[in-house]
């Protein structure tokens, strides 16, 4: 008898523990569905999809110029530029990292303005020289979605005139901020966007770079070609009549 009152309680202890993962499942389940069983926003529902960094570049600095009473300054933001697999799409995302601080230039706004570590001051200097993030370094952050993308500007100079620069240009016209390779990589960057996108230059500007839809250039396409095919035999008839 002593097996068996054991076979009993080992039963019931196994029942209750299934019932129990059952309702905690099903918890987790009305925690990311709605009414209609659609996907909530809930913070938990990204558990359940996997973001991959597919690329990511340390020093590609953000630029902003400061207007101030009698000139205005460039200040450049450190910062890290990303290609993020999401559950929603492929994002490009930019973000400042705490590493040389602010840097100050007095060049132009060229690609030849000179970038370099922003120094210790004192006195004067320091009381004009604005904190960190006070030049809105949480600001400047940004995260786009590849889709919603039209353009980029795409410039390198030559070697020694100042370092590459590329800046976004989304469908509903918004600039984003400029964004300088200081070590380098721009052409990794943009090797790799192409896993994920149709780029081609700008037939009338060598610097832009347009994001293309393969179907709607190879309807495009197909509309020329008939076109010209319209025309020509609009010509040939013209002859015979």
């Amino acid at each position: 008898m002593i097996p068996y009152i054991a076979y009993k309680h080992y039963q019931k202890k196994k029942q209750q523990a299934a019932s129990m993962a059952e309702a905690s499942a099903n918890s987790s389940l009305i925690d990311f569905t709605d009414s209609n069983g659609s996907l909530t926003s809930s913070p938990q529902v990204s558990l359940l999809f996997n973001e991959r960094e597919a690329f990511s570049l340390k020093g590609v600095a953000a630029k902003r110029i400061l207007e101030g009473e009698e000139s205005a300054e460039e200040w450049y933001v450190n910062g890290k530029l990303s290609i993020i697999e999401k559950a929603h799409g492929i994002m490009i995302e930019w973000e400042p990292v705490e590493e040389d601080g602010w840097v100050l230039t007095n060049g132009d706004d060229t690609a030849d303005a000179t970038l370099s570590t922003s120094p210790t001051v004192t006195g004067d200097a320091a009381a004009r020289t604005p904190p960190r993030n006070s030049v809105g370094g949480t600001k400047l952050q940004f995260s786009v979605d590849i889709k919603d993308l039209r353009s980029f500007q795409c410039v390198e100079p030559k070697k020694g005139k100042g370092c590459a620069w590329i800046r976004f240009i989304s469908k509903d016209g918004t600039n984003y901020i400029p964004l300088y390779f200081r070590h380098g990589g721009i052409s990794s960057f943009v090797e790799h966007l192409q896993r994920y996108a149709t780029l081609k230059r700008s037939a009338r500007e060598s610097n832009l770079v347009l994001f293309t839809d393969e179907r709607i250039e190879a309807l495009e396409q197909s509309v020329s070609i008939l076109n010209l095919n319209s025309d020509f035999f609009s010509v040939s008839f013209m002859h015979l009549s």
